[in-house]
């Protein structure tokens, strides 16, 4: 405990000296740095834009604006990727707003929120995965479609989709499907319309 209280003093006596020396700006500005180094960047944006035009005070701020996105980021959970999203856009950096709305849509995508997903897949244009998360989306749909039995709009959707996945074998399935229900109620003349298109 009286080496603690001795350690205090020195520390205490030191900023003393180093704010007499230097003056309170230098003080100010060497406990940002430590935040800084402790990775408190917002804390220590806050404290280097305190400081205005002293040193490159204003380089720091940014630069602590710049590594608290890339942490909130790297969190990963959709409100931080909002956060940093809004750190980017201040900062004007367009490559990583972009990749934050990548992000959210992936997020979102894996949460099944394709609704959401896909206006921020779209506005992504050909950056990242987008047109193949765009096109799983509709395939996902198009599956939906035939789920609840609706064969014309999952026939067109399969048929848009083209050659991707198994989207030949589910068309086909769109016709074959509700042929055999139709077989089971005893609706022969449906069943054989079915199967012969």
């Amino acid at each position: 405990l009286i080496l603690a209280f001795a350690v205090a003093v020195m520390v205490i006596a030191g900023l003393a000296f180093a704010g007499y020396e230097y003056g309170v700006p230098y003080v100010q500005y060497e406990l940002a740095k430590k935040e800084y180094e402790a990775g408190a960047y917002e804390q220590a944006a806050q404290q280097f834009a305190a400081l205005g035009d002293y040193k490159d005070a204003d380089v720091m701020v940014r630069q602590c604006q710049v590594n608290q996105a890339q942490q909130l980021v790297g969190a990963a959970t959709e409100e931080e990727v909002l956060q940093a999203r809004a750190l980017y856009a201040g900062l004007n950096d367009a490559q990583n707003v972009a990749h934050c709305d990548w992000l959210r849509a992936e997020i979102m995508f894996s949460e099944g929120r394709y609704d959401e997903a896909e206006p921020l897949y779209l506005s992504l244009g050909n950056q990242y995965e987008s047109p193949a998360r765009l096109t799983e989306i509709a395939y996902i749909r198009a599956c939906d479609l035939f789920d609840d039995a609706k064969w014309e709009a999952a026939r067109e959707a399969f048929t848009a989709l083209g050659d991707y996945k198994d989207c030949a074998d589910r068309y086909l399935d769109t016709w074959y499907t509700p042929a055999v229900s139709a077989m089971k109620d005893d609706d022969p003349e449906t069943a054989l319309t079915l199967f012969a298109q």
